[in-house]
């Protein structure tokens, strides 16, 4: 079913008018307005599916405690994630949003809408982990005016 995945990438590739130039087998990795954005094809429990990943940048050591708190309040209740999840690289320190789906039928303009719409949670999640990293001093509130999560 790998084939059938990298269709998919070929579909989505032309629907953005991007060059097949770029690698389609997975991982397919694409830096969009700032975002490491990565497409993986998934065979696990013998189900296709596809799993979109995006970096959402380095926690700095100050920010822990905020950011871990609402990255876990997130996850609680899948709130501003749009069913996605967050997760934190202990090595790096990096964090991620990750969204699992079927590997249905898609075509290259569905896909691409549900990356878009993906791109954009990531997006306020990357600038709100950014924004509590400019805090000079450790804190458990956030001035901030990115109002998608209850903090």
């Amino acid at each position: 079913m790998a084939k059938q995945f990298e269709n998919l990438m070929e579909k989505l590739a032309k629907h953005l008018g991007v060059t097949t130039e770029v690698n389609l087998t997975s991982p397919v990795e694409l830096n969009i307005e700032g975002i490491i954005f990565t497409i993986y094809y998934e065979n696990g429990s013998g189900h296709d599916g596809i799993i979109l990943s995006a970096s959402l940048g380095s926690i700095e050591k100050h920010a822990e405690l905020f950011i871990y708190r609402a990255l876990l309040e997130g996850n609680l209740f899948w709130s501003a994630t749009g069913d996605a999840t967050l997760g934190v690289n202990s090595d790096t320190q990096e964090a991620f949003l990750a969204y699992k789906m079927p590997m249905d039928d898609f075509d290259g303009e569905e896909l691409a809408t549900i990356s878009a719409h993906f791109l954009q949670i990531a997006e306020n999640w990357k600038s709100f982990i950014a924004e509590a990293n400019m805090q000079t001093e450790p804190t458990t509130t956030i001035n901030t005016d990115n109002d998608f999560l209850r903090v």
